[in-house]
């Protein structure tokens, strides 16, 4: 009688484990599928694009390098004219990339100068037409 019911009690132990098991596979399944999707490069492009958009200090440098390059250029174009000399042109590339550096790397200074002395001509301008 001990030998039946404790044979009993092994066989609902081994189907417990193995429904524990069965779950657990599953489970493991999952996991693996949901990893497998992220993981693809497609996934990983759209995240990546997610967070570089989401960053404010990228869109801030992103912002700084455009007005550093569009300062560049002028500064260049105003330096060279239609000028077709050599040592002229190489001189305005030269001055292109320096502008373009100084004015990237210190953009917050200069739109915090810039805005100080708009501010000053348009007070200046008002105080004129009071007058």
């Amino acid at each position: 009688m001990k030998n039946d019911d404790a044979l009993a009690k092994l066989k609902l132990l081994i189907l417990e484990k193995e429904a524990e098991q069965e779950v657990a596979a599953n489970l493991l399944k999952d996991y693996f599928n949901d990893s497998f999707k992220n993981l693809s490069p497609m996934n990983l492009l759209k995240n990546g694009i997610r967070e570089v958009a989401a960053s404010s200090d990228l869109k801030t440098n992103l912002v700084n390098t455009a007005i550093g390059l569009t300062a560049g250029v002028v500064a260049k174009k105003l330096y060279t004219g239609k000028s077709k000399n050599p040592i002229t042109i190489m001189l305005g590339t030269l001055l292109e990339v320096g502008v373009t550096n100084f004015i990237s790397k210190n953009a917050d200074g200069i739109k915090n100068v810039g805005g100080y002395v708009l501010k000053k001509m348009l007070s200046h301008t008002a105080d004129s037409k009071k007058a």
